[in-house]
């Protein structure tokens, strides 16, 4: 049975750096697949954190992803 989870990706954006996830589909085995990627999404890496925590303790379903990041981000602009 393969098992999705979500983690946290840093990149930078010229100086500063920015947060996004990955979503990895990971076998019995352990090995793991990155099957999509949203990066740039915020530079508060707690917040970022604090996402994927609640996107794996759900069971967030991938098709639903987008969904969440549009919430996620207008959530920040409050």
């Amino acid at each position: 049975m393969k098992k999705t989870r979500y983690i946290l990706i840093e990149e930078t954006n010229g100086e500063q750096p920015v947060y996004g996830l990955a979503i990895l589909k990971e076998d019995l085995s352990k090995n793991a697949t990155e099957l999509y990627r949203v990066g740039n999404i915020t530079c508060n890496k707690a917040d970022m954190e604090a996402l994927v925590l609640r996107c794996n303790f759900l069971g967030l379903s991938p098709i639903h992803l987008d969904e969440v990041i549009d919430d996620f981000l207008l959530n920040q602009q409050k």
